[in-house]
């Protein structure tokens, strides 16, 4: 962390916290946020305890994570849900979505967002497995939709992105703080140069564990320089 108010102005990139840390560090993160621009991402897929256990064996549970989104909330903090991955035929049961953006409202959530499972080849080695075991009534849909094509169905993702957009309006979440960033910017020139600047001052923090006995190890693993960033940075 940088010292005293004379010293040079520096930002740095947090990832994959555990959610008792996160609360933990709240004292660090306002530090951070009244230097620089801090955003909090907390990713909440589903509120069934039993299948997020599934999804994710040594995750915090969902119930955790949004009390976590309240606590960061109560100190000020900006923060939003993520219910990515959205998961066909798993997660995106009807209502469920909408439960899971009500959950956040009602725990200070600034934004809620939600993307459609995506898989590369060597991701769909590792969860089609996964789908054939514990979803049997799903694999051949699976099957069809992943083993040649990283992307659901155009189709499916449309009214995935409809329904998101739905859930939005019904409980007045704003925007993700990126998407009016770029909402801003008019001139293509001047934006270019711009966010190449933001993109090394931008700072996200994603809150969520991710180990290899998760069906979701492959989403979103930490590289070793942001690694080493976050470490550094509790050092200090």
């Amino acid at each position: 962390m940088p010292g005293g108010a004379g010293e040079t102005r520096r930002d740095e990139y947090l990832d994959h916290y555990e959610i008792d840390q996160i609360v933990r560090d709240i004292d660090v993160l306002k530090k951070i946020a009244a230097r620089s621009s801090l955003q909090i991402d907390i990713t909440v897929t589903t509120l069934r305890s039993r299948l997020a256990r599934l999804l994710e064996p040594r995750a915090p549970q969902p119930r955790l994570r949004l009390a976590a989104v309240k606590e960061l909330r109560e100190a000020g903090l900006q923060v939003g849900v993520s219910a990515s991955p959205l998961v066909p035929g798993i997660t995106d049961g009807e209502g469920e979505l909408e439960a899971v953006a009500a959950a956040a409202k009602e725990a200070g959530a600034q934004w809620f967002f939600s993307g459609v499972l995506f898989l590369m080849p060597s991701s769909a080695k590792q969860f089609l497995p996964f789908v054939r075991e514990k979803f049997p009534r799903l694999a051949r849909q699976y099957e069809q939709w992943y083993s040649k094509n990283g992307y659901a169905p155009e189709e499916y993702r449309r009214k995935a992105s409809e329904r998101v957009a739905r859930i939005r309006r019904k409980y007045g979440f704003e925007s993700r703080p990126w998407v009016q960033i770029n909402q801003k910017l008019t001139c293509s020139q001047m934006a270019l140069s711009w966010m190449r600047r933001w993109r090394h001052r931008w700072i996200r923090c994603r809150y969520s564990r991710r180990d290899s006995s998760s069906p979701f190890a492959f989403v979103a693993m930490a590289r070793p320089r942001r690694r080493r960033q976050a470490a550094a940075l509790q050092r200090s």
